[in-house]
């Protein structure tokens, strides 16, 4: 393997990595079905409990209401915990994206230094060049 396969192979390897942060990141988002699902599962498990047991009907509300805030407490615990991976995932993408761009600022001195050229400048001439010659 020569020196521009294995810079081929890092610069794969970088993408595959970014990519898979990405879909990490978009796969822990909160979905509208995911809402959803959390509100019918609730409808769902008071109507089984009254089902279950009539006389809570009969009762004091605030048995009723001590289940709907133990309920809620859950899924706020949930929600939080899935914000926080959200987070954890982010914090890698930036840190990607950092490195990338400390890489790219030593590339580009490295070829400064050695041609003598900045390379910016002669990249944004050749590109200027092609788009005015067609």
């Amino acid at each position: 393997m020569n020196k521009e396969e294995a810079e081929a192979e890092i610069l794969l390897s970088k993408l595959k990595l970014e990519t898979s942060l990405e879909q990490e990141f978009n796969k822990l988002s909160t979905t509208w079905l995911r809402k959803l699902l959390g509100s019918l599962f609730l409808a769902v498990y008071i109507i089984v409990l009254i089902w279950l047991y009539p006389e809570i009907l009969n009762e004091n509300y605030n048995y009723m209401l001590l289940l709907l805030i133990f309920f809620v407490n859950i899924s706020i615990y949930d929600e939080s915990a899935r914000t926080n991976k959200r987070l954890d995932v982010l914090y890698r993408i930036l840190k990607h994206k950092e490195q990338q761009n400390i890489e790219v600022e030593k590339t580009y001195k490295n070829f400064k230094r050695k041609n003598g050229v900045d390379c910016f400048h002669s990249v944004q001439h050749y590109s200027q060049q092609l788009f005015t010659s067609e």
